[in-house]
Protein backbone atom coordinates (compact mmCIF):
# COMPACT_ATOMS: atom_id res chain seq x y z
CA UNK A 1 0.00 0.00 0.00
CA UNK A 2 1.47 3.44 -0.88
CA UNK A 3 1.59 6.45 1.70
CA UNK A 4 1.72 10.34 1.33
CA UNK A 5 5.14 11.68 2.74
CA UNK A 6 5.15 15.45 3.70
CA UNK A 7 8.45 16.70 4.89
CA UNK A 8 8.68 20.63 6.63
CA UNK A 9 11.36 22.11 8.27
CA UNK A 10 11.08 22.95 11.92
CA UNK A 11 12.78 24.65 14.60
CA UNK A 12 13.45 23.17 18.04
CA UNK A 13 10.68 25.14 19.68
CA UNK A 14 8.65 24.38 16.56
CA UNK A 15 8.80 20.56 16.38
CA UNK A 16 6.36 19.97 19.30
CA UNK A 17 3.29 21.82 17.08
CA UNK A 18 3.65 20.84 14.25
CA UNK A 19 4.20 17.12 15.03
CA UNK A 20 0.85 17.62 16.94
CA UNK A 21 -1.01 19.85 14.11
CA UNK A 22 0.37 16.99 11.34
CA UNK A 23 -0.71 14.50 13.82
CA UNK A 24 -4.19 16.39 13.81
CA UNK A 25 -4.44 16.72 10.39
CA UNK A 26 -4.50 12.76 9.81
CA UNK A 27 -0.87 11.85 9.49
CA UNK A 28 -0.40 7.99 10.95
CA UNK A 29 3.10 8.80 12.02
CA UNK A 30 5.39 11.87 12.34
CA UNK A 31 9.12 11.60 12.72
CA UNK A 32 12.02 14.33 13.51
CA UNK A 33 15.26 14.48 12.72
CA UNK A 34 18.31 17.02 13.49
CA UNK A 35 19.70 17.97 9.94
CA UNK A 36 22.43 20.50 11.78
CA UNK A 37 25.55 19.76 13.56
CA UNK A 38 24.69 21.74 16.71
CA UNK A 39 25.97 19.69 19.74
CA UNK A 40 22.88 19.14 21.98
CA UNK A 41 23.48 18.63 26.13
CA UNK A 42 21.94 18.08 29.19
CA UNK A 43 18.60 17.25 28.06
CA UNK A 44 15.95 16.45 30.59
CA UNK A 45 15.18 12.99 31.05
CA UNK A 46 12.25 11.82 28.17
CA UNK A 47 13.44 15.48 26.01
CA UNK A 48 14.11 14.42 22.19
CA UNK A 49 17.65 15.60 21.22
CA UNK A 50 16.47 18.35 18.80
CA UNK A 51 18.95 20.67 16.74
CA UNK A 52 18.45 24.03 15.40
CA UNK A 53 16.95 22.78 12.02
CA UNK A 54 14.87 19.56 12.16
CA UNK A 55 12.83 17.91 9.58
CA UNK A 56 9.78 16.59 10.28
CA UNK A 57 8.52 13.24 8.03
CA UNK A 58 4.74 13.30 7.97
CA UNK A 59 3.27 9.48 6.68
CA UNK A 60 -0.05 9.86 5.24
CA UNK A 61 -2.44 6.73 4.25
CA UNK A 62 -3.49 6.56 1.19
CA UNK A 63 -6.00 4.15 1.20
CA UNK A 64 -9.52 6.64 1.86
CA UNK A 65 -9.56 6.70 5.57
CA UNK A 66 -9.15 10.25 5.46
CA UNK A 67 -9.97 13.04 3.93
CA UNK A 68 -6.75 13.66 2.29
CA UNK A 69 -7.12 16.56 0.11
CA UNK A 70 -8.65 18.58 2.92
CA UNK A 71 -6.10 17.80 5.35
CA UNK A 72 -3.45 18.77 3.34
CA UNK A 73 -4.98 21.41 2.71
CA UNK A 74 -5.30 23.03 6.09
CA UNK A 75 -1.37 21.76 6.81
CA UNK A 76 -0.47 24.51 3.85
CA UNK A 77 -2.88 26.67 5.41
CA UNK A 78 -1.08 26.35 9.08
CA UNK A 79 1.91 26.85 7.51
CA UNK A 80 1.38 29.83 5.73
CA UNK A 81 3.62 29.66 2.49
CA UNK A 82 6.40 27.48 4.56
CA UNK A 83 8.18 25.30 1.81
CA UNK A 84 6.64 21.72 2.01
CA UNK A 85 8.17 18.42 0.27
CA UNK A 86 5.41 15.92 -0.68
CA UNK A 87 6.39 12.02 -2.01
CA UNK A 88 5.18 8.96 -2.22
CA UNK A 89 6.07 5.79 -0.54
CA UNK A 90 5.56 2.20 -0.76
CA UNK A 91 4.52 0.07 2.29
CA UNK A 92 7.89 -1.45 2.58
CA UNK A 93 9.85 1.70 2.02
CA UNK A 94 7.95 3.41 4.86
CA UNK A 95 8.83 0.17 7.11
CA UNK A 96 12.75 0.46 6.29
CA UNK A 97 12.69 4.58 6.68
CA UNK A 98 10.61 4.07 10.10
CA UNK A 99 13.39 1.75 10.90
CA UNK A 100 15.97 4.36 10.90
CA UNK A 101 14.11 6.66 13.65
CA UNK A 102 14.57 3.75 16.15
CA UNK A 103 17.74 4.19 17.11
CA UNK A 104 18.96 1.17 15.46
CA UNK A 105 22.82 1.39 15.59
CA UNK A 106 24.99 -1.42 15.46
CA UNK A 107 28.80 -1.51 16.41
CA UNK A 108 31.81 -3.48 15.26
CA UNK A 109 29.11 -5.79 13.64
CA UNK A 110 28.21 -7.21 18.07
CA UNK A 111 26.72 -4.30 19.45
CA UNK A 112 23.37 -3.09 18.63
CA UNK A 113 21.50 0.10 20.19
CA UNK A 114 18.05 -0.25 19.59
CA UNK A 115 14.24 1.45 21.08
CA UNK A 116 13.46 -0.48 23.93
CA UNK A 117 10.03 -1.05 22.19
CA UNK A 118 11.31 -3.33 19.50
CA UNK A 119 11.56 -7.07 19.27
CA UNK A 120 15.27 -8.02 20.03
CA UNK A 121 15.31 -11.84 19.07
CA UNK A 122 15.68 -11.07 15.53
CA UNK A 123 19.24 -8.83 16.44
CA UNK A 124 22.25 -11.35 16.49
CA UNK A 125 24.58 -9.92 18.99
CA UNK A 126 24.42 -7.59 21.83
CA UNK A 127 21.45 -5.49 22.19
CA UNK A 128 21.60 -2.70 24.52
CA UNK A 129 17.64 -0.87 24.61
CA UNK A 130 17.26 2.22 25.30
CA UNK A 131 14.03 5.11 24.89
CA UNK A 132 14.80 7.48 21.57
CA UNK A 133 15.27 10.53 23.27
CA UNK A 134 16.46 9.51 26.38
CA UNK A 135 17.87 12.33 28.37
CA UNK A 136 21.65 13.27 28.23
CA UNK A 137 22.18 10.77 24.98
CA UNK A 138 20.26 8.06 23.22
CA UNK A 139 23.29 6.79 20.91
CA UNK A 140 22.73 9.22 18.04
CA UNK A 141 25.22 12.03 18.79
CA UNK A 142 28.90 11.29 16.77
CA UNK A 143 30.71 11.50 20.13
CA UNK A 144 28.56 8.61 21.88
CA UNK A 145 28.80 6.55 18.87
CA UNK A 146 32.62 7.08 18.60
CA UNK A 147 32.81 5.42 22.50
CA UNK A 148 30.00 3.07 21.94
CA UNK A 149 32.46 1.79 18.81
CA UNK A 150 34.97 1.72 21.05
CA UNK A 151 33.69 -0.43 24.01
CA UNK A 152 32.17 -2.79 21.28
CA UNK A 153 35.73 -3.16 19.84
CA UNK A 154 37.81 -3.76 23.14
CA UNK A 155 37.82 -7.03 25.16
CA UNK A 156 35.80 -5.90 28.33
CA UNK A 157 35.23 -9.25 29.85
CA UNK A 158 36.04 -9.52 33.34
CA UNK A 159 37.28 -5.79 33.39
CA UNK A 160 36.18 -3.10 35.07
CA UNK A 161 34.82 0.13 33.88
CA UNK A 162 34.24 3.46 34.82
CA UNK A 163 31.83 6.15 33.08
CA UNK A 164 32.32 9.14 34.14
CA UNK A 165 29.78 11.71 33.50
CA UNK A 166 27.11 9.41 32.48
CA UNK A 167 24.37 10.76 31.30
CA UNK A 168 21.74 7.90 30.32
CA UNK A 169 23.95 5.58 31.51
CA UNK A 170 24.43 4.10 27.66
CA UNK A 171 28.07 3.87 27.65
CA UNK A 172 28.27 2.44 31.22
CA UNK A 173 25.09 0.12 30.47
CA UNK A 174 27.01 -1.38 27.19
CA UNK A 175 29.89 -2.04 29.16
CA UNK A 176 27.91 -4.64 31.12
CA UNK A 177 26.31 -6.10 28.31
CA UNK A 178 29.84 -6.59 26.81
CA UNK A 179 31.13 -8.56 29.97
CA UNK A 180 32.17 -6.01 32.13
CA UNK A 181 32.25 -7.39 35.44
CA UNK A 182 32.37 -3.93 37.07
CA UNK A 183 30.96 -0.46 36.03
CA UNK A 184 30.42 2.34 38.23
CA UNK A 185 28.38 5.26 36.32
CA UNK A 186 29.07 8.81 38.21
CA UNK A 187 27.22 12.13 37.48
CA UNK A 188 26.56 15.56 39.06
CA UNK A 189 23.43 15.72 38.17
CA UNK A 190 20.38 13.52 39.82
CA UNK A 191 17.91 13.35 36.46
CA UNK A 192 21.43 12.14 34.84
CA UNK A 193 21.27 9.33 37.59
CA UNK A 194 17.80 8.47 37.79
CA UNK A 195 18.05 7.94 34.00
CA UNK A 196 20.70 5.71 34.17
CA UNK A 197 18.96 3.90 36.62
CA UNK A 198 16.25 3.56 34.42
CA UNK A 199 17.69 2.65 31.36
CA UNK A 200 20.05 0.08 33.54
CA UNK A 201 16.37 -1.51 34.28
CA UNK A 202 15.31 -1.17 30.95
CA UNK A 203 18.11 -3.91 30.33
CA UNK A 204 17.86 -6.31 33.14
CA UNK A 205 20.80 -4.26 34.97
CA UNK A 206 20.17 -4.13 38.95
CA UNK A 207 22.26 -2.45 41.58
CA UNK A 208 24.61 -5.94 41.61
CA UNK A 209 25.51 -5.23 38.24
CA UNK A 210 25.78 -1.42 37.70
CA UNK A 211 26.93 1.26 40.55
CA UNK A 212 25.02 4.64 40.15
CA UNK A 213 26.55 7.37 42.32
CA UNK A 214 27.17 11.12 42.16
CA UNK A 215 30.58 13.13 42.13
CA UNK A 216 30.30 13.69 46.09
CA UNK A 217 30.36 9.85 46.50
CA UNK A 218 32.34 8.49 44.32
CA UNK A 219 35.70 6.74 45.36
CA UNK A 220 38.31 8.10 43.63
CA UNK A 221 40.68 6.35 44.96
CA UNK A 222 39.51 3.07 42.66
CA UNK A 223 41.65 2.08 39.58
CA UNK A 224 39.38 1.07 36.14
CA UNK A 225 40.55 -0.88 33.63
CA UNK A 226 39.04 1.40 31.35
CA UNK A 227 37.76 4.86 31.95
CA UNK A 228 35.21 6.30 29.32
CA UNK A 229 34.45 9.95 29.87
CA UNK A 230 32.38 11.60 26.84
CA UNK A 231 31.92 15.18 28.55
CA UNK A 232 33.15 18.32 27.15
CA UNK A 233 36.82 19.91 26.59
CA UNK A 234 36.74 21.86 29.34
CA UNK A 235 35.70 19.85 31.56
CA UNK A 236 37.97 17.03 30.51
CA UNK A 237 41.04 19.16 31.14
CA UNK A 238 39.89 20.19 34.27
CA UNK A 239 38.92 16.89 35.64
CA UNK A 240 42.29 15.54 34.10
CA UNK A 241 43.75 14.43 37.66
CA UNK A 242 41.11 13.09 38.92
CA UNK A 243 40.52 11.12 35.48
CA UNK A 244 44.35 10.01 35.08
CA UNK A 245 44.46 8.35 38.55
CA UNK A 246 41.66 6.13 38.10
CA UNK A 247 43.41 4.31 35.50
CA UNK A 248 44.93 1.22 36.85
CA UNK A 249 48.49 0.94 35.17
CA UNK A 250 47.94 -1.22 32.50
CA UNK A 251 43.95 0.08 31.76
CA UNK A 252 42.59 2.32 28.98
CA UNK A 253 40.96 5.94 28.92
CA UNK A 254 38.58 7.15 26.68
CA UNK A 255 37.65 10.37 25.80
CA UNK A 256 35.24 12.14 23.81
CA UNK A 257 32.90 14.95 23.78
CA UNK A 258 35.75 17.51 21.63
CA UNK A 259 35.62 18.83 18.50
CA UNK A 260 38.75 18.34 16.14
CA UNK A 261 40.33 21.97 17.51
CA UNK A 262 40.11 20.83 21.13
CA UNK A 263 41.97 17.46 20.99
CA UNK A 264 45.70 19.26 21.20
CA UNK A 265 44.62 20.79 24.48
CA UNK A 266 42.65 18.00 25.87
CA UNK A 267 45.59 15.80 25.22
CA UNK A 268 47.78 18.24 26.41
CA UNK A 269 46.47 17.68 30.06
CA UNK A 270 46.87 13.95 29.47
CA UNK A 271 50.51 14.03 28.94
CA UNK A 272 51.53 10.74 31.16
CA UNK A 273 48.97 8.67 28.05
CA UNK A 274 49.59 7.42 24.82
CA UNK A 275 46.07 8.59 23.12
CA UNK A 276 45.50 8.29 19.56
CA UNK A 277 42.41 9.91 17.84
CA UNK A 278 39.60 8.51 15.99
CA UNK A 279 37.51 11.26 13.67
CA UNK A 280 33.96 11.51 12.93
CA UNK A 281 33.21 14.42 10.90
CA UNK A 282 33.78 17.73 13.15
CA UNK A 283 34.17 15.12 16.58
CA UNK A 284 37.41 13.28 17.59
CA UNK A 285 37.80 10.30 20.46
CA UNK A 286 40.95 9.77 21.92
CA UNK A 287 42.08 6.95 23.87
CA UNK A 288 44.89 4.68 24.93
CA UNK A 289 47.31 3.89 28.01
CA UNK A 290 49.72 4.76 29.96
CA UNK A 291 52.95 5.80 28.27
CA UNK A 292 55.39 3.76 30.47
CA UNK A 293 53.31 1.26 29.52
CA UNK A 294 51.72 1.17 26.65
CA UNK A 295 54.21 3.13 25.24
CA UNK A 296 54.79 0.57 22.00
CA UNK A 297 50.77 -0.19 21.33
CA UNK A 298 50.35 3.27 18.50
CA UNK A 299 53.72 3.44 17.10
Amino acid sequence: MPWLKVVVKASAAEVDPLTDMLMANGAQAVSTKSVDTTPIFELSPGARPLGVVNELEALFDLSGATDLETNLRRIKNELHGRPVNVDFVEDQDWQNQWRRYAADEVFADRLWVVDRDRATDTFDGVVLTIEPGLAFGSGSHPTTRLCLDWLAREPLKDRSVLDFGCGSGILGVAAKLLGAHRVVCVDHDPQALRATASNAADNGLGESDLTVCNNTDFDSGERFDVVVANILANPLVDLAPLLSACVADHGRIVLSGLLTNQAERVSSAYAGFALKSCVQGEWVRLDGGRKQADENRYE
